[in-house]
């Protein structure tokens, strides 16, 4: 396997206040300057009030292909738990992948 980075922050800050279009922006600059990848991947997770029905998800582009998987956790649950199971299938991709390069990872 190659090199895997991880970034957990947008080249240039940003924050949940600011508009789409802004954090859209943000997001684009920060995966360009990262370089070129044989894979990427994005995770995200959602938890209502911190503790309630939360899900999470996780985005994979290789060899132009797009694979999406999301997650529900139920009634009772954590932010940190649903940003742990989109990791968990973030690593799931890696080690399916055959070969699969330099890979970039991002989350929020």
């Amino acid at each position: 396997m190659g090199g895997v980075e991880l970034y957990d922050k947008l080249c240039g800050g940003g924050n949940k206040e600011d508009d789409q279009e802004k954090m859209r922006k943000l997001a684009q600059d920060t995966i360009t300057s990262r370089g070129t990848f044989d894979i990427k991947i994005y995770t995200d997770s959602s938890v209502q009030g911190g503790t309630m029905n939360g899900g999470a998800a996780c985005v994979s582009i290789y060899q132009d292909r797009e694979l999406v998987s999301r997650s529900a956790a139920g009634s009772l649950c954590s932010s940190f738990e649903e940003d742990l199971e989109a990791m968990r299938e973030a690593a799931v991709r890696l080690v399916v992948a055959e070969n699969p390069g330099d890979t970039l990872i991002l989350t929020d």
